[in-house]
């Protein structure tokens, strides 16, 4: 009797040989983007969904998911409350999951290609949706906190071949005149994360066109504006190249004619008299540009460029040069 007892036992131990599946709170980090990239267009990331499998088997599961609450309402929100509006679905086209809202994603079907997430999970899909007013994004760690529900019955292998069951809480299969429980499901907590870094952007810069004259005293000023939009609370510096064509021994940019005749000129910080260059205290800082009105990070920089009247007038042709705008932030 007492080797017959040890062999129960020892067959008990081995009755199931596949993974138990678990439920688990988990972070998962979409990843890190600038506040130009998310206004471009729609980010995505596949997230782990707390559900994980290490091992199945072909046959019958059972599957569904519950969305108890978001924190933030499906926004990832930073420390001093910017956000961004994101859509989390269970599959990359689907739909917004609602809270409160049940949706069963296996329903007495083979679960085996089920767990694709990572870490043999049940994936979760993450969107970015918003992109207007997504400039005015701060640097920093934006987050959201779901609590979900799930609720399972996984085939995995047992003893010789055989099939057992991983069930959540409460779970109770279908079985002769057994109706269908799912119980009360394992809930766990999902941090959905992205950190947002500074970025900047530099638009409407053109042409500087003096136009055409008989003389050099005769061209007129001209004005170029450049825009440049950053992060929330972004500083930054920007500055103009010296061009193509400087003149080390006078300090000043030059065009030049196709038969290699040069004209003087330069360009000037909105005064008309600060030289705008590219180093040190020839650099345009943001903070002495005011924001324009209807946008906080974003500043106008209007230039000013001279043809120097005191140079003599250089033969007919067309004159060019061309520089190049550059920010550091």
């Amino acid at each position: 009797m007492l080797r017959w007892l040890v062999f129960l036992m020892f067959a008990g131990v081995m009755t199931s040989v596949g993974a138990t599946c678990t439920t688990d709170s988990v972070v998962d980090d979409t990843g890190t983007n600038t506040a130009w990239t998310l206004s471009q267009g729609r980010v995505s990331a596949t997230l782990d969904g707390g559900m994980h499998c290490s091992a199945v088997k072909s046959g019958s599961a059972y599957l569904k998911l519950k969305v108890e609450s978001s924190t933030n309402n499906f926004f990832l929100v930073d420390s001093t409350g910017h956000k961004l509006a994101y859509r989390l679905a269970t599959s990359a086209t689907g739909s917004q999951l609602a809270v409160n809202s049940e949706q069963i994603l296996l329903s007495g079907v083979t679960p085996l290609t089920s767990f694709s997430g990572p870490n043999s999970s049940i994936p979760l899909f993450f969107t970015s949706t918003q992109t207007s007013g997504v400039s005015d994004l701060a640097p920093g760690v934006y987050e959201d906190t779901i609590t979900l529900r799930w609720y399972y019955s996984i085939p995995e292998t047992g003893s010789g071949g055989s099939t057992t069951y991983s069930n959540s809480t409460g779970f109770q299969r279908p079985v002769g005149t057994t109706n269908l429980d799912w119980g009360t499901g394992d809930q766990l907590i999902l941090t959905v994360r992205m950190t947002v870094t500074a970025s900047c952007n530099i638009s409407d810069y053109g042409t500087i066109n003096f136009e055409s004259q008989p003389l050099v005293r005769k061209f007129e000023d001209k004005y170029a504006s450049v825009t440049v939009t950053c992060s929330a609370g972004t500083t930054y510096s920007l500055g103009l190249s010296d061009g193509l064509h400087y003149d080390a021994s006078t300090g000043k940019r030059r065009m030049v004619s196709a038969a290699g005749n040069y004209i003087i000129y330069d360009v000037y910080k909105a005064d008309g008299t600060t030289r705008w260059g590219s180093t040190g205290a020839d650099r345009w800082e943001s903070v002495d540009v005011t924001p324009a009105a209807t946008n906080a990070d974003q500043r106008v920089h209007e230039g000013v460029a001279k043809v120097m009247t005191g140079q003599s007038t250089p033969p007919v042709g067309t004159y060019s040069d061309t520089l190049t705008v550059e920010v550091k932030f």
